[in-house]
């Protein structure tokens, strides 16, 4: 019985001497993300940019005559109020008892048309997808964003929350 005891012990030392030392400790290098205005300086004709670093954003025409200090504001509520207009609530999604949050995200380009949407929900919520996706679509030409002065593609994303009135017995 102690040779076991011995034995094991030993095996237990190798062991842990072998893995320990082959453990190899690569740093990886820094990840360095540009600042807004880094982002902002390097303008590309041809990239989408983010609304956070533009110099005028895209606006709705309801916008139009808001403070530029508003002006984003006034396009995440005037996209809102599109949204409650337009949902339909698909009639199947409702039978089943799908809700939750879709994100869609799509670009906003250089002539105020909104283009290449794509969308994410829950888990079995494509009918919750392609109705975010229809309602963005109905929305009207927007005022291109800016970035010194030139026109540029705008990546917007816009949150659809899907929520049922009261629960529905799930099939």
């Amino acid at each position: 019985m102690d040779c076991r005891k011995y034995f094991y012990s030993i095996v237990f030392v190798v062991l842990g001497s072998v893995f320990s030392f082959g453990q190899v400790d690569e740093k990886e290098p820094p990840v360095v993300v540009p600042t807004v205005q880094e982002v902002a300086e390097t303008y590309d004709a041809d990239v989408s940019y983010p609304i956070a670093v533009l110099d005028e954003p895209p606006l709705l025409k309801t916008c139009i005559d808001v403070s530029k200090a508003d002006a984003l504001k006034c396009l995440y509520e005037q996209i809102q109020k599109h949204v409650k207009k337009n949902l339909k609530y698909p009639k199947e999604a409702k039978e089943i008892g799908i809700q939750g949050k879709v994100a869609v995200v799509f670009i906003i380009d250089k002539e105020g048309n909104c283009k290449d949407f794509k969308a994410r929900g829950p888990k079995n919520g494509q009918l919750l997808e392609e109705e975010a996706i229809r309602i963005m679509k109905l929305l009207p030409k927007l005022t291109p964003g800016k970035v010194k002065g030139k026109l540029v593609n705008v990546h917007y994303a816009v949150p659809i929350l899907f929520q049922l009135d009261k629960p529905v017995r799930k099939r």
